[in-house]
């Protein structure tokens, strides 16, 4: 059996909340982590999949500690996560990264 794809959900809204309920039922892909820069959201995210994910603020350290195979950005740009900050650590970490932002 193929292990399964390890997705780091960064933001945490409703598009951020869409991505993670998909990637929960989707067989092959689970969430490695999520990343907002409050723990509401992060909190609220993570009841409405009814899981336990590893929350990070930070989004350099999620990603180091979560190594996904990829990230699924649901952010605004206003946000700080934009393509610039995340696309290239992203790609040092050779995680595929998708973005849908703002």
């Amino acid at each position: 059996m193929t292990a399964p794809v390890r997705v780091l959900v960064v933001g945490c809204g409703h598009m951020g909340t869409s991505h993670a309920k998909a990637y929960e039922t989707l067989p092959g892909f689970e969430i490695a982590g999520v990343v907002a820069r409050g723990p509401t959201s992060r909190r609220a995210l993570l009841d409405a999949i009814n899981a336990d994910r590893p929350q990070f603020s930070d989004y350099a350290a999620a990603l180091a500690e979560t190594r996904p195979d990829a990230v699924s950005s649901a952010t605004v740009t206003a946000t700080g996560f934009s393509r610039k900050t995340w696309h290239p650590a992203s790609n040092a970490r050779r995680a595929y990264a998708a973005c849908v932002s703002g």
